[in-house]
């Protein structure tokens, strides 16, 4: 079996080569555009799952080139959003420019990060309560957004596949939005 037959054929070890020969060269290339670490990082990860998704769906024959086009399409969709989102906000920064906007960005950036986390905890604490996050969605999700564990490693050491990590953390993204957005929380 070749390289990209072992990729398509899920080889743990052919896809963890994958994952490794490329993620730092594409988090360097996608800092390069100006993407910080941590929505490149999540670039990445959302690529690589995109490709677990469709590798028996697809011919795959150079996987390193298929993984960087996947980050090229989330990068320009990345880039669009960001441009989305900087229209709506035009208006309120000629406001901003009357004050030292540096001071204020840091000031609002440390408020608005402690807010999301304690709306985060809570919304945790809340699923916990409710039933709804056992040790072991709990497990997943700390490796992956508290110790930045890959899809592969939390594989590894908890014994579940990347699949169901994968789902595992979209619900419980979709749970916590859920509950964040229920009290008024961030958008």
């Amino acid at each position: 079996m070749n390289y990209a037959e072992n990729i398509v054929a899920f080889n743990e070890e052919a896809f963890k080569r994958l994952y490794d020969g490329n993620y730092l060269i594409l988090l360097g290339q996608l800092q390069k555009k100006g993407i910080n670490k941590f929505d490149a990082e999540d670039l990445i990860q959302e690529a690589f799952l995109i490709l677990w998704r469709i590798r028996n769906k697809t011919e795959i024959k150079n996987p390193d080139s298929y993984i960087r086009g996947i980050i090229n399409n989330l990068t320009c969709r990345f880039f669009k959003d960001k441009e989305k989102k900087k229209l709506v906000s035009s208006e309120d920064s000629e406001i901003d420019e009357l004050f030292d906007k540096e001071q204020i960005n840091i000031d609002e950036e440390i408020l608005e990060r402690i807010d999301k986390e304690n709306n985060i905890e809570n919304a945790l604490s809340e699923l916990k309560e409710e039933g709804k996050m056992n040790e072991g969605k709990e497990a997943i999700f700390n490796n992956f957004y508290r110790e930045h564990k890959s899809y592969f490693e939390i594989s590894k050491e908890l014994n579940v596949s990347i699949n169901e990590i994968g789902v595992t953390l979209f619900r419980l993204r979709n749970e916590i939005r859920k509950k964040i957005l229920k009290k008024g929380g961030f958008e």
